[in-house]
Parts: structure tokens; sequence; C-alpha cells
């Protein structure tokens, strides 16, 4: 990408993003105002300016500043998040389909998190609590079944153990043929002091992750930076890699998962790391951590 004064020049990272995530499920677009999907782009220049000497900073079309759906101002935590966010605006270029708001992952991201979730955290806090009782991290076939078994444990217990190790919550396994998995309310409770101490940003990216990954655990590893979308990609999908190892690939549906799953967790992946830097996560997490 390149910078010059304010205006982004980029046909990079975003563009390539834009390309696969055309075909990204179209409920993602209803965060996005639909009057302006297959529009036709109609700005020349998007620039990143900050806003009044305030640390955060804005997107602008044109010199004009971006709102959200909701008509909110766009202000987001850091310049590498708004230049994300400003390349998504920018690879608007294919005339025939015009503009693809489900190709703006960040812009999603960033809108729901500041019309809705920062309005009320309570809707984004359920649902990812209530993956917990069925988190898919925590469910594991029996010993007769050892190469499956192996992937699970390499793929999981590195992250249970770092649960464990950053906010003190053991999450027990189970083999048996169960649909929920009744936790202790204390194990309950330090789940949700870190969820609810989390700001509005972080967790609309871990709702997204929890529904995509269908697991609470591999969702706060991601969004923690512990695991990249790579990893979290790989311990979403064990059983079902599995299962296409040995039958292979149905298309039009394992491919598409497989799809939907890569442009979502690389987008909470993308939007943690330009949201805060290392240093600043150490602390955040120190944030989250669960209180007796």
């Amino acid at each position: 990408q390149r910078v010059v004064g304010t205006i982004i020049h980029s046909r990079g990272p975003a563009a390539v993003m834009a390309v696969h995530s055309r075909q990204f499920s179209d409920k993602v677009s209803l965060n996005i105002h639909q009057t302006i999907a297959g529009r036709r782009r109609f700005y020349k220049h998007v620039g990143v300016e900050e806003v009044d000497n305030t640390g955060l900073y804005k997107v602008t079309l044109d010199g004009r500043t971006l709102k959200t759906p909701g008509m909110n101002p766009l202000h987001l935590p850091s310049k590498d998040l708004a230049i994300g966010i400003a390349l998504e605006w920018d690879a608007q270029t294919n005339v025939k389909s015009g503009i693809v708001p489900a190709s703006m992952p960040l812009m999603i991201l960033a809108s729901t998190a500041i019309d809705h979730v920062l309005v009320d955290p309570s809707d984004a806090r359920k649902t990812c609590l209530s993956f917990l009782p069925t988190d898919a991290a925590l469910f594991q076939t029996t010993s007769g079944d050892r190469i499956l078994l192996a992937k699970q444990k390499e793929a999981h217990e590195p992250i249970l153990e770092w649960l464990h190790q950053k906010f003190d919550i053991r999450l027990p396994t189970t083999d048996a043929m169960v649909f929920r998995i009744q936790h202790s309310d204390d194990t309950v409770q330090r789940v949700k002091s870190v969820v609810d101490n989390m700001d509005h940003f972080s967790l609309t990216c871990l709702q997204s992750a929890c529904m995509e990954c269908k697991s609470l655990v591999i969702a706060l590893a991601l969004v923690g930076r512990f695991i990249n979308f790579q990893q979290a990609k790989v311990a979403s999908r064990v059983e079902e890699e599995f299962q296409i190892d040995i039958w292979g690939v149905v298309e039009g549906g394992h491919d598409m998962d497989r799809l939907n799953n890569a442009v979502t967790c690389s987008a909470v992946d993308a939007f943690m790391n330009a949201f805060m830097s290392t240093k600043e996560l150490e602390g955040v997490l120190e944030s989250w951590q669960a209180r007796s």
C-alpha cells in the first residue's frame, strides 16, 4: 500500500480480500447500507485523517467523513484499522458489480460495534456465552478413533491450556454422547466476566468468531491473538476436514464452508491486529481477566 498525504492508493490485500469475499454469505451485508449495494463507485479518493487530535481516526471519501449505516461517526481507535477500512472502500472498482458491501468485512465489524454492540452489548454477550455448553473445542471422539482424537487434541489442547493460564479458566472436555456440557457456576461466572469486560470492538469480533467457529474457546483465542486465523480455521474444522480427507470435497458445500470460515476468521484476525499493538493487547487481556 502507498499513502500520499491522506489519500490511500492500493490494489493490494484489500483487493484480494474483496475478490475472495464476494461469495461470502449475503447475511453480513445487512449491516451495511443496502442502498449502496450494486451502486457504481461514487468517489475518487479514499483518505484517512485523525479526528481533532483525539487519537481516533476516520475514513474520508473525497474529503467527506464516512459514517456507519446507523449514521454514527465511524471513529476508529487506530490508524491501522482506519487504513484497513479505507483499503476496502478503495478496492470497490468493479464497474459491473458496483459496490459490494459483503466484500468489506472490516467495515462490517466496525459498524456493527458502533451501531449495535456499543449501544447495547447484552445480545452479543448472550450470543457468545450460549456457545459454552456446546463448544466445539470441548467435544472429542473416543479413543477408538485415535487419528481423529489426535487431531482434536493437537488443535484444541494448547488453546484450552492458554485459557487456563491466561484467565484461570479450566474447561473440561468430554467424549460422551451428550448434547451439552454442564459447567460449574464458578466456571460460567469466570467466562462471563471475561466477555463482560470486553470493549465493543473486541466483543463484536468475538461474536463473529463464535458464530463461525461454533466455539467460544477458539473465538477467545483468536480475539486474544493466541492463535492466528489459519490456526483458528484448523481448530474449528478438525472434524469436517477429517471427513473430507476420507470422502472428498462436496462442491458447493465444503468449499463454501471453507471460504466462509476463512473470510470470517481472517477478518477478525486482521481487525484485532490493526486494533491494538501486542503491547497494548497485554494490558487489555489483563483487564479481561475473570474476577473470583
